[in-house]
């Protein structure tokens, strides 16, 4: 078994036996894409909304990480009608009533998805708790970490 950790600004595809995870999802965003016809998977953790001016960072950014997430998943043979998404995040964590930043990546994800037509199938989005998200490729399944309790959000069946 392979383990693949995602952090802010990073994406990660695989597929086979991997279990790819984006660990204190406060206001950041982990977009999941998984095929389950092909059994190969990828999550984006995204920070900010938009594309990014600093091309050194642009996976920080919905815009930037979404299309490359995209072209990584369709580089592996991927067919794009095949993907389906979760989307994990976006929680004010910190509790600040002034704090727009959630709501931003929130909308931004949704927005940048919708124009795509990629239909998010599921989310565990908002809130003001700290979650994690984790995608196991072989087993199918998306499971969300949140207040110390793991649920599963998604299983896919062959």
């Amino acid at each position: 078994m392979k383990f693949l950790d995602v952090f802010t600004g990073e994406i990660k595809v695989s597929k086979g036996n991997t279990i790819i995870e984006a660990i204190a999802l406060g206001s950041c965003i982990a977009v999941i894409m998984y095929d389950p016809k092909k059994k190969i998977g990828g999550i984006a953790h995204i920070m900010l909304p938009g594309k990014c001016p600093d091309k050194n960072n642009r996976f920080r950014c919905a815009g930037d990480a979404i299309d490359d997430l995209i072209r990584q998943m369709l580089d592996t043979g991927v067919q794009i009608d095949n993907i389906k998404v979760c989307i994990v995040g976006g929680g004010n964590v910190l509790k600040k009533t002034d704090d727009t930043i959630c709501r931003q990546n929130i909308l931004s994800v949704k927005g940048i998805l919708k124009k795509k037509k990629i239909i998010i199938i599921t989310e565990v989005t908002g809130g003001y708790v700290r979650r994690s998200a984790i995608l196991n490729i072989k087993a199918g399944t998306i499971l969300i970490k949140e207040a110390g309790k793991e649920k599963v959000l998604v299983q896919y069946f062959k």
